[in-house]
């Protein structure tokens, strides 16, 4: 189980895709955005921000952000 929760706040991102580029170093050890878990989605009418099902909650991409698109937070444990 991951430690984190990672809260999404679209409106923030600008597009650098630092998160895409951090996840896929942390997983694959190459900048590959390609490769990332998390995408960076912009069109003309809308801003989104996707992560894959097989994201390990590992926080990499909210450290990276410095827009505050992503916060992690610790999640509670079960009592």
């Amino acid at each position: 189980m991951s430690a984190f929760d990672i809260i999404l706040y679209p409106d923030n991102c600008t597009g650098c895709r630092r998160c895409q580029l951090a996840c896929s170093f942390q997983k694959t050890g190459k900048f590959q955005p390609d490769a990332a878990v998390i995408r960076i989605v912009f069109t003309e009418t809308e801003r989104r921000v996707e992560i894959g099902a097989d994201c390990r909650e590992c926080g990499v991409c909210a450290d990276s952000c410095l827009y505050g698109a992503l916060e992690k937070r610790r999640k509670k444990e079960a009592s």
